[in-house]
C-alpha cells in the first residue's frame, strides 16, 4: 500500500498543483520537484486506505462468508458477484496458513526470506520458490470449484436461494440509515462546500 503512493509521489510530483491550482515547492529531486500540494494528496490517499484496512480485517475475520454473500444478494448485489466474495473470503485463511506452511518447510531447508539468508537477489528467488507452489495450489482449488459449479448448474437461474442468511435487526437499519445519511453528508460537502479536492493550506 505504501510503495504505489511513494511512486505516484515520485513519478508525477506536481499532480497536485492540477488538483488545487496552486504550486508550493518543497523537495527538489533534480529532474521535478515535490510540492506540498501533491504531498498532502498522497497523505490523504493513505489515510483512506488505511482507515479503510481495519474494517477490513475485521470483516473477513468476523463474519461467516456464505452469510456475507447471503446479505450482499439481499441488498440487490447479483449473486454470482456475491458468491465470487464469498469464496475469496473464504480462502483467504486457507492459503494464508498453506503460504505460512510453505515458507516454514523451505527455511528448514535453509531458504529463508530474512536479512540473514543472503543478498536480496537471492531472498527474492526464495520468495518465489515459496509463492509458486501457493499459486500452483490456489490455482487447483479455483479448477475444483469451478468444475463442482458447473456440474451444479451454477448461473443457469436468474435466482438463487442461500443457505445461510440473516435477518435485518434494528441495530442493522439504524447503521444502514447512519452510514446513507453520512454519504450524503459526504457528497454534499464534496459538491457544494469543497468543490474539488481538499486543501487546507
Amino acid at each position: 500500500m505504501v510503495f504505489p503512493h511513494v511512486g505516484a509521489l515520485l513519478i508525477t510530483p506536481t499532480f497536485g498543483t492540477r488538483l488545487t491550482g496552486t504550486d508550493t515547492p518543497l523537495i527538489p529531486l533534480g529532474y521535478n520537484t515535490i510540492n506540498a500540494e501533491t504531498l498532502v494528496y498522497v497523505l490523504t490517499l493513505s489515510a483512506k486506505y488505511l482507515t479503510l484496512l481495519p474494517i477490513t480485517i475485521l470483516c473477513i475475520f468476523t463474519t461467516q462468508p456464505s452469510a456475507f454473500a447471503g446479505s450482499l444478494n439481499r441488498i440487490g448485489v447479483p449473486y454470482k458477484i456475491a458468491y465470487a466474495v464469498s469464496i475469496a473470503l473464504r480462502y483467504i485463511p486457507d492459503l494464508t496458513e498453506e503460504f505460512r506452511s510453505t515458507l516454514n518447510s523451505m527455511q528448514a531447508r535453509g531458504m529463508g526470506i530474512t536479512k540473514e539468508d543472503g543478498s536480496i537477489a537471492q531472498r527474492l528467488r526464495n520468495l518465489a520458490a515459496v509463492v509458486v507452489p501457493v499459486l500452483q495450489s490456489a490455482l487447483h482449488r479455483i479448477d475444483s470449484v469451478t468444475n463442482a459449479m458447473e456440474l451444479r448448474g451454477f448461473g443457469t437461474q436468474k435466482r438463487r436461494t442461500w443457505y445461510s442468511g440473516k435477518e435485518m435487526e434494528g441495530l442493522d437499519w439504524t447503521l444502514a440509515v447512519l452510514g446513507v445519511l453520512l454519504l450524503a453528508v459526504g457528497i454534499w460537502l464534496k459538491v457544494r462546500v469543497l468543490k474539488g479536492f481538499w486543501y487546507p493550506f
